[in-house]
C-alpha cells in the first residue's frame, strides 16, 4: 500500500501533462482505470468460490498485473521532471493561504474520511444485512463503477454547463443521499441505489477535484498541487477514516444470541454506523456551500 499510493497523484500528474485539454480529456482517460476495476471485480468471482477457504490468488493476480504495467510504463511519453530551486510540494503549501482552495482541500479531507467508510465496510454491510451471497458481492459492487463510466464521459458537459462549483456540491450531495440510504437499511433494490451513486460520488468529486486543482493552482506547481490533493485524501484521509470506521463499526457491534442456533455472535447497528458519515458528509457540504467560490 506505502509503494502503491504515490502512484495515484503520479499517474494523474503525467496524464494533465500529456493531454492538450485537462477538463476534456483527463476524464476519458481516466474512464478506462474504471473499466480495469470492474474487470478486477469480476475477476473475483471465478478466484473465490463459494464454500472455499479464502486464498492468495487475487494478490498473484495484482502482482502479476502490476508487473505488466511497470513494463508497459517505459512505453509511455517521456515526461522528465521540470522546475528548479524551491522545493514544489512545499511551495504547494501556499495553496492553502486562498481561501477557496483552503475550504476545497479541509472538504476533500472531510469527504475522503467518509469515502473509507464505503470502501472498508460496504461489503460486509451487503453481506451480513442485506444477506447477499459473497461471491456476489464483488459483481454488484461493480455496478458502481458501471455508473462512474457513465458519468466520466459526461463530466465534461456538466462542467461546462453547471460549472466546477455545482459538479463539487452535486458529487457531495451524492454522498450523504447514499449513506442516508445504508442508514435506513431500505429494501435491496433501494440498497443498489446507493451503491450506484458511487459514478456520481466519486466522479463529481475527486475527478472533478483534480481537474480543478489543475485549472487553477499555478502553473509550476500544478503537478505539486496534485500531490497535496492526493496526500491529504487518499493518504491522510483514507488513513484517519479506515481507522475511524473500524474504531466506530466496533462501537456499533454488540454480543447477541441468536436465535436458531442458541450461539452467541456479533451484530452491527447498521443505522447508527451509516449515519455517522452521513451527517459528516452533511455537515462538510453546508460548509461548503457557505464559503468556497
Amino acid at each position: 500500500a506505502l509503494v502503491y499510493a504515490p502512484t495515484i497523484a503520479l499517474s494523474g500528474s503525467l496524464t494533465f501533462v500529456n493531454v492538450p485539454d485537462g477538463g476534456r480529456d483527463f476524464p476519458t482517460i481516466r474512464v478506462l482505470g474504471t473499466i480495469g476495476w470492474i474487470v478486477a471485480g469480476l475477476a473475483l468471482r471465478f478466484m473465490l468460490k463459494s464454500g472455499q477457504p479464502v486464498n492468495n490468488r487475487p494478490l498473484f493476480l495484482a502482482s502479476g498485473l502490476s508487473l505488466v504495467l511497470g513494463v508497459y510504463s517505459f512505453f509511455m511519453p517521456h515526461t522528465p521532471p521540470g522546475g528548479a530551486g524551491e522545493i514544489p510540494f512545499l511551495k504547494a503549501f501556499n495553496l492553502l493561504g486562498e481561501f477557496s482552495f483552503a475550504v476545497f482541500f479541509g472538504v476533500s479531507f472531510f469527504i475522503t474520511l467518509a469515502l473509507a467508510f464505503y470502501y472498508s465496510w460496504t461489503a460486509l454491510f451487503l453481506e451480513s444485512d442485506a444477506k447477499v451471497k459473497p461471491e456476489n458481492v464483488g459483481p454488484i459492487m461493480t455496478i458502481g463503477q458501471w455508473m462512474e463510466i457513465i458519468f466520466l464521459l459526461l463530466l465534461p458537459w456538466f462542467l461546462e454547463q453547471l460549472g466546477m462549483r455545482w459538479v463539487l456540491i452535486i458529487g457531495m450531495g451524492a454522498w450523504g443521499l447514499r449513506y442516508a440510504i445504508f442508514a435506513s437499511r431500505a429494501p435491496f433494490p433501494v440498497l443498489l441505489i446507493g451503491v450506484a451513486l458511487h459514478g456520481i460520488c466519486y466522479d463529481f468529486f475527486f475527478a472533478a477535484g483534480f481537474i480543478y486543482v489543475n485549472d487553477t493552482a499555478p502553473k509550476d506547481i500544478i503537478n505539486s498541487g496534485q500531490a497535496l490533493f492526493a496526500v491529504l485524501t487518499y493518504g491522510l484521509g483514507m488513513w484517519l477514516g479506515t481507522e475511524a470506521s473500524g474504531w466506530l463499526n466496533q462501537w456499533a457491534t454488540v454480543d447477541v444470541v441468536d436465535p436458531e442456533t442458541g450461539a452467541m455472535v456479533k451484530k452491527t447497528d447498521w443505522t447508527k454506523f451509516w449515519m455517522i458519515p452521513c451527517v459528516g458528509v452533511v455537515i462538510s457540504l453546508i460548509a461548503f456551500v457557505a464559503l468556497f467560490r
